[in-house]
């Protein structure tokens, strides 16, 4: 006589397949989500920065204007040229400036570099460009009316 076979038992498998494939799917949903979200971040953090630099050129009163929680994704790149096309100013009006010792950015007065994902704040720093001064780095610029010095993850001095 052939042993007695537990029915319920052959099904339970099956049973912890199917559970499998629903947390499989679940944990997909959500890290889809959790990519979405950061993306989103990173787009609105991007907008904010623009806006920001737009509002300290149109108030060139020589205060910083700090532009609080920005999320930079790594390999991001801002040239003062295309931050200068966002906001209205020439590539000779616009200078970056950034932390010394600080691994998430390379920076030079032109061109600064995210190389880790990051969340810090940027402050702008605009004022009118006078033509007799030599202490701005515009002067004698006859295309630079507002001169800006963006400084990302460093308070201006």
């Amino acid at each position: 006589m052939p042993p007695a076979v537990n029915q319920r038992g052959e099904f339970e498998p099956f049973k912890m397949l199917i559970g499998a494939i629903m947390a499989l799917v679940v944990l997909t949903i959500i890290l889809s989500a959790i990519d979405f979200f950061g993306k989103w971040t990173v787009n609105v953090s991007t907008e904010r920065l623009f806006t920001g630099i737009r509002n300290a050129v149109q108030q060139p009163n020589g205060k910083p204007l700090e532009i609080r929680g920005l999320a930079f994704e790594a390999g991001t790149v801002y040239t003062t040229s295309s931050l200068g096309r966002q906001v209205g100013l020439e590539a000779q009006c616009l200078k970056f400036e950034g932390p010394s010792n600080y691994s998430s950015i390379t920076w030079n007065t032109s061109t600064i570099q995210i190389n880790n994902r990051i969340e810090t704040n940027v402050y702008a720093v605009c004022y009118t460009n006078d033509p007799n001064s030599l202490d701005s780095f515009c002067s004698g610029s006859a295309d630079c009316e507002v001169c800006c010095d963006i400084y990302f993850a460093k308070q201006p001095a």
